[in-house]
């Protein structure tokens, strides 16, 4: 990093840049169909009770189908909101940290804003291939991030803190812990 705030790019997985927009797309598709879906189970189970409850043995299956659906798209809706953060970009500058969820857009996380206990290692979960063993998975818990952190933070089961991610497909990400490490909790350089 430079004295003049230029930004240190760590990308996610920057040999396979294609491929990495191929799953960010599916996975997006993936998190807004859970969504539709989930609101047409709930909203048939509505319309079931409103029309008299539930009763019977079929009602009762009915029931527990919705919930099951339920279910399997909360954590469809999880997965792709982790994937998503995950694949992100990383930038760091004398600012702070550079979150670059899409293209166009960063948001900067201040170094006051990353606590001294901010950084955790956590369990890697598969996302664009599968997992191997030399894959590993920090949590930055950053104070200020948007629904879609603080659901990352479920699945990487850290709570429902809003964190972003440093995987391994991260390129250098051992630097980029070790500056995370090194900064975390102070004010920027004069």
């Amino acid at each position: 990093m430079s004295e003049q705030g230029e930004l240190e790019h760590f990308r996610f997985m920057p040999q396979a840049r294609n491929l990495r927009g191929v799953f960010r797309a599916l996975w997006g598709l993936i998190g807004v169909a859970s969504v539709v879906v989930g609101l047409m189970a709930i909203i048939v189970l509505a319309l079931r009770f409103r029309e008299g409850g539930v009763s019977g043995r079929d009602g009762l299956l009915a029931l527990g189908i919705t919930l099951l659906i339920l279910f399997f798209i909360y954590r469809a809706l999880l997965s792709a909101c982790a994937t998503y953060v995950t694949s992100s970009d990383i930038a760091l500058s004398d600012a702070g940290v550079h979150l670059s969820l899409t293209k166009r857009r960063s948001r900067l996380i201040p170094w006051e804003a990353i606590g001294d206990d901010a950084v955790r290692e956590v369990r890697p979960r598969p996302m664009f291939r599968p997992l191997r063993q030399d894959v590993r998975a920090f949590a930055v818990h950053a104070p200020g991030l948007p629904l879609l952190h603080r659901l990352t933070g479920l699945y990487y089961g850290v709570g429902f803190k809003p964190v972003f991610i440093v995987h391994s497909d991260h390129d250098r990400y051992q630097v980029l812990i070790e500056r995370l490490m090194l900064r975390r909790g102070s004010a920027p350089s004069e």
